[in-house]
């Protein structure tokens, strides 16, 4: 692959600038049918609970353990089918007409096919073990068995993007040597990856995505690495981790208590499923907003700790909305329900207020830095199944386990 180096000192002119004007409908689409996939999950979770199909699921195969986890993988079978359709539309269909995929539907088939075997393989891993747990030691051992797989995800995302991805490989940045803060670099062919920060808190590691690297001046590379480290260096990337796994297994053992989770029936399993489903969906409405004040205060923390520029970010902002398809300027109504990383524009005029207020203030206590689609890819070990349904990754596989940063 060519280095930033080899390319113009700029924004790639030709792709970024065609697409411009397509940005606004496709994100218009994409919202649009993330909104109906998302939907589509909360009605199916809501009857389901309501019309009991978690026991006639269960007595349609059998109630004992080699029983149930067959049952347990017809579910997700199901699960992953029913998501299916909204998949290819988001995955070919739609960055077909918008011009923003290049790829042949033979690609796209075979290697989303892969990626949705492996991940609903994975998840089948969580419900058994799950279900193996609450079978053996009632309530607390599932709840133990929720908090060492929620440590286990985290701790091996970097892993499960690698390889529940299209992504063949992730290595440290040996090209761009002007890149002053180090980072592994997420070989993508998606152009909508932005790569982001994944491992345990204390044990951080940024990436940034191959794609990307012939697409913006070393300039905003740089300055993207740099607001990464600041999201670690200020606490808000620990902040957004903790508010994710906390919300997770905070509603794992609510949920698990209402609806009485003891190993005696699968059919608790699947009713497990559909209310951590609703809980995943609250939290999709709640936990942007924590989201978006963490974008704001790293770009504060940022400014007031470098000599980067307002102006800089507002640059990069707008160049890596362009490349994921999202809107540059968007209805604060809006964002304030469907959006956790704020618009470029509003990013702006943040700044700008803030910064003509007062300097150098400490990040607001409810600020959390990528908590909303961090508890979506922390959503898996406690069954919730709307991970790959909402509008930033539907048909995106590499977006599954690193969802999209700013």
């Amino acid at each position: 692959m060519e280095t930033v180096a080899q390319k113009n000192n700029g924004i790639a002119a030709a792709p970024i600038a065609i697409e411009a004007g397509q940005t606004v409908s496709g994100a218009a689409a994409r919202l649009r049918l993330g909104i109906a996939s998302i939907g589509t999950w909360v009605l199916l979770s809501v009857a389901g609970l309501w019309a009991g199909a978690d026991r006639w699921i269960a007595d349609l195969i059998g109630n004992g353990f080699i029983d149930a986890i067959g049952t347990i993988g017809l579910f997700l079978l199901a699960h992953a089918l029913i998501g299916a359709p909204f998949d290819i539309v988001g995955g070919l269909l739609l960055p077909r007409r918008t011009g923003t995929n290049t790829g042949t539907p033979s690609k796209f088939f075979r290697g989303w096919t892969r990626s949705l075997a492996l991940h609903t393989g994975l998840l089948w891993v969580y419900a058994v073990a799950l279900y193996a747990a609450a079978t053996a030691g009632g309530y607390w051992l599932a709840a133990l068995t929720a908090a060492c797989g929620l440590m286990l995800h985290l701790v091996g995302q970097r892993f499960l993007a690698t390889t529940i991805g299209t992504a063949p490989r992730q290595t440290r940045d040996s090209d761009t040597g002007k890149i002053a803060a180090r980072a592994l670099r997420f070989a993508s062919a998606d152009r909508a990856c932005s790569g982001g920060i994944v491992g345990w808190p204390g044990m951080d590691q940024v990436v940034l995505p191959s794609a990307w690297f012939g697409l913006l001046p070393v300039q905003q590379l740089e300055l993207m690495a740099s607001r990464r480290h600041a999201a670690i260096d200020s606490g808000l990337r620990s902040r957004g981790v903790w508010l994710a796994a906390g919300w997770n297994l905070g509603g794992f053992m609510l949920v698990a208590h209402l609806v009485g989770l003891s190993g005696e029936s699968v059919a608790e399993i699947f009713r497990l499923a559909f209310a951590m489903s609703l809980w995943t969906f609250l939290g999709l409405l709640l936990l942007p907003t924590p989201s978006r004040m963490g974008t704001h205060a790293v770009d504060r923390w940022l400014l007031d700790h470098s000599n980067c520029r307002s102006g800089d970010i507002n640059e990069l902002a707008r160049s890596m909305s362009r490349l994921q398809d999202e809107e540059i300027h968007r209805s604060r109504a809006v964002e304030s329900i469907f959006h956790p990383v704020p618009a470029a524009a509003n990013r702006a005029t943040t700044r700008a207020t803030t910064r003509a207020t007062t300097r150098a203030a400490k990040p607001s206590r409810w600020a959390a830095w990528n908590a909303a689609r961090t508890m979506l890819v922390l959503s898996l070990p406690t069954l919730g199944l709307l991970s790959r349904a909402v509008h930033c990754n539907i048909g995106r596989p590499d977006l599954w386990m690193m969802p999209p940063a700013d």
